[in-house]
């Protein structure tokens, strides 16, 4: 009697030890979900504000434009820009935006959000596909 009951005593304790590993083993994985999850939400938290290295870039180019400085723009521009135009006519095209908008004005920027969207199209009232009227 005391063997059997040192058997289901033993065969308790397994049972327990086998259900305490597989809880364990549960949370953590619930967890390692949770954390997951959170770092995906986190891909999409929206940023303002316009990055410095991008501002300074930005105002350097219109300060350039601003004083005539088109060949050191157009040194600095991308290779695309290059292969697309010549010197003068990037030159011709920067003055004469120049001359038509004025001086560059700055403005502090106040808000900038990237922002990811899946909006269906708006339709316009009044555009809507109508069925065709018999005849």
């Amino acid at each position: 009697m005391i063997r059997m009951a040192e058997k289901l005593w033993q065969q308790l304790n397994r049972d327990l030890r086998m259900r305490r590993e597989s809880r364990t083993f549960f949370v953590q994985a619930l967890s390692l979900l949770i954390v997951l999850g959170l770092a995906g939400c986190n891909a999409s938290v929206r940023r303002s504000g316009i990055p410095s290295g991008a501002q300074a870039a930005l105002q350097t180019a219109i300060d350039d434009i601003d004083a005539g400085r088109y060949d050191k723009l157009y040194q600095e521009a991308s290779d695309e820009w290059r292969s697309q135009s010549s010197s003068e006519e990037s030159n011709a095209t920067l003055q004469r935006m120049r001359d038509k908008l004025g001086r560059a004005r700055t403005r502090t920027q106040q808000t900038a959000r990237e922002e990811q969207t899946s909006t269906a199209p708006v339709s316009v009232p009044g555009t809507e596909a109508k069925p065709a009227e018999p005849s």
